[in-house]
């Protein structure tokens, strides 16, 4: 099974969601469309890489987070 994931506050990704989830044992948690955007799709950073790098890493751990069920929640 695959459960798609989409960070409500976050700038929602083109065709794709923010995170798929496949349960295949341990489940595994694939990360897409992580862009250096505000909510309201406004880029952060412009001209300064190291902003833009820090806000692209804070959103990969907000998707992660949204993703990842703790085992014990599990069905």
């Amino acid at each position: 099974m695959i459960q798609r994931v989409t960070v409500p506050c976050r700038f929602p990704p083109p065709g794709h969601a923010h995170a798929s989830v496949v349960e295949a044992g341990t489940g595994l948690v694939f990360l897409a469309g992580s862009a250096p955007l505000d909510g309201d799709g406004e880029l952060i950073g412009e001209g300064e890489p190291v902003r833009r790098a820090e806000q692209v890493a804070g959103q990969l751990v907000e998707i992660t987070a949204t993703a990842v069920v703790p085992e014990d929640a599990r069905p």
